[in-house]
Formats: structure tokens, sequence, C-alpha cells
């Protein structure tokens, strides 16, 4: 049976690096936890109480350590909850699901940056502001919608993760969310060492470095191509019918042009 695990986030006011680790739901009803930046300036712990926990939290956004108590379950299962900095109202800390940690992090690390260009004339930096706070709401907007429709995924289903170098955190993170739920999980990417071989139950490799600054997605995308041909060769017949109506609709809506001859 897979042990629950918990991923604890904060992000760290020395270094200003997100620390994301994890832990086992047993493991931390046991003695609680001690999360360390690996900058060795901070950490968060964790200590565990009958029916409780009592937390000290660094905070990336004040710079100070903030204490709180929150109770066993809220802690240990669910989503996830998150500490707020008393002085700032903002997020300090996350616990919870490890999709749901990395969203929040990665929020507050740009969160805390955009305090940190303010500085003592905020309007010095109105553009810097904006463009954090268009950038915050787009990725907000982007996780939402992959968490939106991976919402019904379980046993049955089938997620397809392609992710290159260096390794979008967003796949990664949506592949263990349908894992999590019971789906399979196949990973398209580089090599063996890419973070979605660990997580997948079949990967398929195709390299993508060249001798440039720009990678070449000719092998992925050539690998891709041969997966839809052999899907749509499983069933021809209705491979077949699926394009008769696509050809009514584009036809009837106009959707391609014809070349006058």
């Amino acid at each position: 049976m897979k042990e629950e695990m918990r991923t604890i986030g904060y992000l760290c006011p020395a270094c200003h690096k997100r620390v994301i680790q994890q832990r086992s739901v047993f493991a931390l009803s046991a003695s609680g936890a001690v999360v360390s930046c690996e900058c060795g300036k901070s950490s968060l712990t964790i200590e565990a109480e009958e029916n409780k926990f009592r937390l000290s939290v660094p905070c990336g956004v004040c710079g100070e350590e903030h204490l709180a108590e929150c109770s066993a379950d809220k802690l240990l299962h669910g989503r996830g909850i998150g500490l707020a900095c008393p002085d700032t109202k903002m997020l300090c800390c996350f616990i919870g699901e490890d999709y749901a940690v990395e969203h929040e992090m990665e929020q507050l690390s740009l969160a805390a940056a955009k305090e940190r260009e303010q500085g003592d004339d905020p309007a010095a930096f109105a553009d810097s502001v904006i463009m954090y706070e268009i950038l915050s709401e787009l990725k907000e907007i982007a996780a939402r919608e992959v968490y939106e429709q991976l919402l019904r995924i379980g046993e049955g289903d089938l997620i397809i993760g392609i992710s290159f170098p260096r390794y979008s955190k967003r796949t990664i993170s949506a592949m263990k969310f349908a894992r999590d739920h019971g789906a399979r999980c196949l990973g398209m990417t580089d090599s063996k060492v890419s973070p979605l071989n660990e997580i997948s139950d079949v990967c398929l490799y195709a390299k993508s470095e060249m001798v440039s600054f720009l990678d070449s997605l000719v092998a992925p995308m050539s690998l891709i191509n041969a997966l839809i041909m052999a899907v749509g060769a499983r069933d021809r017949e209705r491979t077949f019918e699926t394009f008769r109506e696509l050809e009514t609709v584009w036809k009837e809506y106009e959707v391609y042009g014809t070349v006058e001859s």
C-alpha cells in the first residue's frame, strides 16, 4: 500500500528560494519534522502534539519567525493548509498535496519578489509591479485550468505528459495529480534522468538536444505522430468515421479556404 505523503513549502528569508520537501503522514504524526533550506540559514519546524501541531515558520516576506498552531486533521489530510504572515497577511507557508504546494509557493515567490523590488518607493517600480501581477494572474489561470480539466480523472484514464529540458514543473505536478487519483501515466521526454521517468508507468524517449542554443523537436514530434498513427490504426473504422464527420463540419462552416485553379 502506497504511503500517504504531505508536502511542506516555505520561502527562505535568507536566499529567497522556495523550500519544498515531503514527509510521510506517519512520520509527521509520530515526531513532526524539520524542513531546512539548502543554504543552511533557515528551517521550518513542526512539533507533533496530541491532536495538533505547533509550527515555527521562517517568513520569506517580512523576514521574521512566526509561530502557529493547527489541528492534526487539517495538516495531515485534504488539499492543504496555508499559514499567513500576521504583518503582511500574505501566505508564508503551505502544507498539503504536492501540486497545491507547488502552486502556492510559486505565487508566494512572485509576491515576495514584488515586495522586495518596491522597497520604500513603490512608484519607482510601477511597471515591474504591474508585470508581476499580470504574470501571476496568467500563471494562476493556467494552473487552475489544468486542474479543472483533470478534476474527474481516475482509474481507467490515461494522461500523457510531454516535457523536455528544462522540464516544466506544471507538467510534472499535473502528472502527479493524475497518478494520485488512480490514472495511468505515459511520459514523453528525452532521457531516464528526466523527472517524468519517475512518475510515469511507461516512458517514451526522444532526443531533443542540438549543437546550438535551440533544441530540435523533430524527434519528439515524430514520436507523437507515430503514437497518433498507432492509436488510429487500432480502430480504423472509427477513425475514418471521425474524419468524415470533421470534413462535413469543415465544409459547412468554411474552416479552410480553397485554392482557385
